[in-house]
């Protein structure tokens, strides 16, 4: 991933390709809005958002639109494409360069807890859960019993000995708890399973200064209880509480969990604001605005779905 996104920096034949790319995304957008369909995604149509299903917003639409936000329809949800301030090829080497704010709330949350809830994963998955560290993630994939097909890709982290803590995507969630519901009735004795309420905050900052920033967002808590950022490899997570202003006034978020990761090929950081106790949405609106705010456009910026699908 790293090669990949060097690749993109110094080969005119990438950058124009991903140019390219950009205009057809665009295009296809609008002749989709003009014709009333729904688009979502510049690969899947399984991404897409149901036929049926209504269109929702996620705790940052509200600054999504102020910040010049293209919304359209993906996984049920209305999320920006890219921005008006930004192709999305400029958001794409901004990342690379900087750092960017994904909204990636449209992600499913999930709690599974209990006695038996590593060997009901085990089942579930083809990962050892019994031997997971404490607060160490995983990238795995759910699958079906019988013939061992994937069902979905998802990220596990252990929270505690007996409590997990995974993330699904959105674009299958009804696929999933489809899926969840059948396995809990087979395999799921002293396991109790709980989902946070859909568009529950969870946000991406990705890119080589992500940690510098997110250093600078932390809330001073007590010396030795202040996360380390340098300690926290690839994988590991933490919780911690966030500075933000509201008003004017400067705030402190409950804890909410950090972990080191993503999509990128960048370093990076996912967010989760229902990991916990669930901070509520404008909570998590402000510390996305914050963060933009504290950081500054020349080192943070807002990107789409765009910058998301060819990072």
């Amino acid at each position: 991933m790293k090669s990949f996104g060097n690749a993109v920096r110094t080969a005119p034949r990438v950058r124009a390709s991903l140019a390219r790319s950009t205009r057809c995304w665009n295009a296809s957008v609008a002749a989709a809005q003009r014709s009333g369909m729904r688009c979502a995604s510049s690969s899947s149509s399984s991404a897409s958002s149901s036929p049926k299903a209504e269109i929702q917003k996620t705790h940052l639409y509200d600054l999504h639109v102020a910040r010049g936000g293209k919304m359209v329809p993906f996984a049920d949800y209305s999320l920006p494409v890219q921005y008006t301030s930004a192709s999305i090829a400029d958001s794409h080497h901004f990342t690379r360069k900087h750092a960017s704010l994904f909204d990636v709330s449209h992600m499913v949350q999930h709690i599974f807890q209990g006695p038996q809830a590593a060997a009901f994963l085990e089942r579930l998955t083809p990962s050892d859960w019994k031997s997971q560290g404490l607060m160490q993630s995983k990238l795995t994939t759910l699958l079906w019993p019988e013939s061992g097909g994937i069902v979905d890709d998802c990220v596990i982290t252990r929270l505690g000995v007996d409590v997990f803590f995974a993330v699904t995507n959105g674009a299958c969630f009804e696929k999933d708890c489809r899926y969840l519901d059948e396995q809990m009735r087979r395999y799921g004795t002293d396991v109790q399973w709980s989902r946070q309420e859909r568009g529950a905050g969870l946000v991406a900052l990705q890119g080589p200064r992500a940690a510098e920033i997110l250093n600078e967002a932390l809330a001073e808590d007590g010396g030795e209880n202040r996360v380390n950022l340098d300690r926290l490899y690839f994988g590991s997570s933490a919780f911690a509480r966030l500075r933000y202003s509201e008003g004017g006034k400067p705030r402190t978020t409950d804890p909410v969990l950090i972990t080191r990761g993503g999509y990128t090929g960048e370093d990076g950081f996912e967010i989760s604001f229902g990991a916990q106790t669930p901070v509520p949405g404008e909570t998590t609106a402000l510390v996305a605005e914050s963060l933009l705010e504290m950081a500054g456009p020349e080192r943070l910026q807002l990107a789409g779905l765009g910058a998301r699908d060819s990072l």
